[in-house]
């Protein structure tokens, strides 16, 4: 009961604070989108509310808040009631879940915001939904890795302020590598590959297994640490 409380308040006040933020953004804006640029400076990865720089740092923060809520503590008391196997798996659908309604909440927001300067129709002419869908699925896919960075610090800290805090540094580390070296791409800029030159299905598909495996070898790598530590002694 409580943690559905949290969650709803969460939700509610994510809602609140996204919406404030997009209004924000776009206070020196009053066009409405009748052309596929006017949509486009609204969905495009690289300014405005979608901007990559924030899901690496303010939406990543907004995210991680409601997974260190739900999660369960951890101290030598828990540890000795339920198995550490139990327990680290019950964080990873936890973190699942955090990250799930966190996209929904935001892609909700996004769309609804953009519906205020165009309709359905528009949408669909310029086959908008086909590259939301695209756009939710990889996102989904680099939350999932981006946290995992989280729940690997946690497994060594066992500290969920710390570990946000070190997990939100990198994931701006993982940003300057991405945006300047070119060395790991965390989130798929969807909607600017769409609109700009297509989106080709195997790359795609090889961007999300490329974050899905990061995910389930940071998972692993933590699950791994959590077990050998000595907990009960700290």
């Amino acid at each position: 009961m409580r943690k559905f409380k949290i969650i709803t308040f969460y939700s509610v006040l994510l809602c609140i604070l996204l919406t404030m933020w997009f209004l924000y953004l776009y206070r020196n804006y009053s066009f409405e989108i009748n052309d596929l640029q006017g949509l486009v400076s609204l969905v495009t990865e690289y300014s405005g509310f979608n901007n990559h720089i924030l899901h690496f740092s303010f939406y990543l923060v907004c995210e991680l808040i409601l997974l260190t809520y739900v999660m369960p503590p951890i101290n030598s008391q828990i540890v000795t009631r339920v198995s550490r196997i139990k327990l680290w798996k019950s964080i990873i659908i936890q973190n699942f879940v955090s990250v799930l309604l966190f996209i929904l909440i935001f892609n909700f927001i996004h769309i609804a915001m953009v519906l205020q300067r165009t309709d359905i129709t528009m949408l669909s002419k310029f086959n908008f939904w086909i590259a939301f869908c695209l756009n939710f699925v990889m996102m989904f896919a680099g939350y999932l890795a981006l946290n995992s960075i989280f729940i690997v610090l946690h497994s060594l800290l066992l500290n969920k302020e710390l570990s946000s805090i070190i997990a939100v540094i990198s994931s701006l580390l993982l940003y300057a590598s991405e945006r300047y070296f070119r060395v790991l791409t965390i989130l798929y800029p969807v909607y600017y590959n769409y609109y700009s030159t297509g989106i080709d299905l195997f790359d795609y598909l090889s961007e999300l297994l490329q974050r899905l495996t990061l995910f389930v070898i940071l998972t692993y790598v933590s699950m791994y640490i959590f077990e050998k530590r000595d907990i009960l002694n700290e």
